[in-house]
């Protein structure tokens, strides 16, 4: 095993600087993800819907936005872009 490791590192090694970006995004998992699912940050939600972000903390305590855990991170929250959207139409 550690014989076609060692291969597969040297034909990495060998590969162009374009090459090597192609083959490390084809190897990474698909990460397309819906627009209407995307979690946006504090200060991209309260520039959408241009307010502070801490109105976009008040809007989230009142249950008008869903906070969502960011992958990946121990602390950060984002919110779901349909859901900003959803509140600058003026839904519930």
């Amino acid at each position: 095993m550690s014989s076609q490791l060692e291969i597969a590192k040297l034909a990495f090694a060998s590969l162009g600087k374009k090459d090597r970006a192609l083959l490390m995004s084809e190897l990474q998992p698909s990460t397309a993800v819906n627009i209407e699912e995307r979690l946006i940050r504090r200060k991209d939600a309260a520039d959408m819907l241009a307010c502070s972000v801490r109105t976009v903390e008040n809007y989230a305590n009142e249950g008008l936005i869903a906070r969502v855990k960011m992958p990946g991170r121990k602390r950060a929250f984002g919110y779901r872009y349909s859901d900003v959207q959803r509140l600058i139409s003026g839904g519930n």
